[in-house]
């Protein structure tokens, strides 16, 4: 039924090729505004075309992006983890360490 072919289509319908300029450009579309001025150098209006794009500059438009993530996320997550430290303890936040690590 129509239905079941709905439910069975996935949401994110895009080949993940980051050497073809459409991937990239559809990728780039579905990022916040402030992540896309990061990887504004990696989209269409970037001198390099489809046909030049190499690991090398994939490695690196990833990099850009997790930099960008770790500037957005990192603060809060330290944040986090000390008023888990103070409302845990010392004690209980070591164990709770010490087995996760183990």
């Amino acid at each position: 039924s129509d239905s079941e072919d709905r439910k069975q289509k996935p949401i994110f319908d895009v080949e993940m090729n980051l050497v073809h300029e459409s991937t990239r450009m559809e990728l780039l579309k579905r990022l916040p505004p402030s992540l896309q001025q990061e990887m504004k150098g990696f989209s269409s209006s970037s001198s390099v075309t489809s046909n030049q794009w190499n690991r090398t500059q994939v490695n690196s438009s990833r990099k850009v992006l997790n930099d960008a993530l770790a500037r957005i996320v990192g603060p809060p997550a330290k944040i986090q983890s000390a008023k888990g430290l103070i409302t845990a303890g010392v004690s209980k936040s070591v164990s709770y360490v010490w087995a996760k690590l183990a």
